[in-house]
């Protein structure tokens, strides 16, 4: 979806076409593994994009809130304020969040919590949830055993198209290692967690570039941009050697390096993949606790190589394209048993 045009928005082209070519994969935006013991919770909040959440092991129990739901977005008592677009909700400007103890809650500051409509669940194993983009939602663990979850996140703007997915594998289960999170996580540096669209982060540069008159990025404005707030880049010790590693990077992508990057390849020869890096690195409200001062890993070409190589080596089949919605009727009911046959196939490592 257009979400420049007006509600209910146009349709157009995938803003995160895959970099290898492939239209039935455009970007999980974020993917999450969650392991805890003991009592964890979070927050009441909402996201900026849809979540499937799975739960391998554990309980857990959900409460729901709708922001949409008559004047909720008026009463609600956000922590930031002023992100939540009711009537534009693909223009919400970041995620936002009440300041509530959900075991304690105080229903003289948050009186308005008295009349408004929720739902509540309770999650077991094996149990999957969609949570919708712009949800209140609110989740704590129940029990004090492992508890293990991963999540999936895509972009609100994200629509099904069955044209573009007719020559995805489905004979197959596809691992998560071969689909292209934006934001991959390869186990080291700044964990990859609610951080900047970096397609956002490519159109605001082009938009101070082009008020300024820049035709080539220069590492004066890549500074001035990456460095603001409470961004890692604006407070690390060795900053300067790291945006300049930053700006060679970006440049290597340029039709001609010797030229620069131009205003126009910003977001046609740069893959988003490597603009997550000053997206996370540069943004102004900072970073986790977690992540002071890292440097985001990003997916390098190698790895690129690796899920090209792997779906390269998919059976091929001969059966018309099958509708995902008939999938179900594909494979067995019992996936258990099935995965249990440990039938081995060859496939190249990821």
């Amino acid at each position: 979806m257009d979400k420049e045009s007006e509600p209910p928005y146009k349709q157009k082209d995938h803003d995160y076409p895959h970099e290898l070519g492939y239209p039935w994969m455009t970007h999980v935006f974020e993917a999450n593994l969650w392991m805890a013991t003991g009592k964890t919770r979070s927050q009441l909040h909402y996201d900026k994009e849809w979540n499937v959440n799975c739960l391998l092991s554990g309980k857990k129990r959900w409460f729901f809130l709708d922001p949409y739901n008559g004047t909720y977005d008026k009463e609600i008592q956000w922590a930031r304020g002023g992100q939540f677009n009711k009537n534009n909700p693909l223009n919400n400007l970041w995620t936002d969040w009440m300041y509530v103890d959900p075991d304690h809650v105080d229903l003289v500051v948050q009186n308005k919590l008295r009349n408004m409509d929720y739902y509540e669940l309770v999650q077991e194993a094996g149990d999957c949830l969609f949570i919708p983009f712009a949800m209140m939602h609110q989740v704590e663990k129940i029990g004090d055993e492992l508890q293990v979850a991963a999540s999936w996140m895509f972009i609100p703007e994200t629509i099904y198209n069955e044209e573009d997915c007719k020559d995805a594998p489905l004979q197959e289960d596809l691992p998560l290692a071969a689909m292209d999170v934006l934001y991959s996580y390869s186990g080291k540096g700044i964990i990859p967690q609610g951080y900047p669209d970096p397609l956002q982060f490519v159109k605001d540069l082009k938009e101070k570039m082009k008020k300024a008159g820049e035709e080539v990025l220069s590492i004066k404005r890549l500074t001035k941009t990456v460095s603001s707030g409470e961004a890692i880049l604006a407070t690390h010790k060795d900053k300067k050697n790291r945006i300049q590693k930053l700006f060679a990077l970006l440049t290597s992508y340029a039709k001609d390096p010797s030229k620069g990057l131009l205003w126009e390849e910003l977001a046609t020869s740069v893959p988003l993949r490597v603009w997550c890096k000053p997206a996370s690195e540069g943004d102004a409200e900072g970073a986790l606790p977690c992540d002071q001062g890292r440097e985001l890993d990003i997916l390098n070409n190698t790895d690129l190589k690796k899920i090209q190589n792997y779906i390269t080596t998919l059976p091929k089949v001969e059966n018309e394209f099958v509708k995902p919605s008939l999938m179900k009727r594909q494979f067995p009911i019992n996936r258990r048993t099935y995965a249990a046959k440990g039938v081995k196939k060859s496939r190249p490592e990821l």
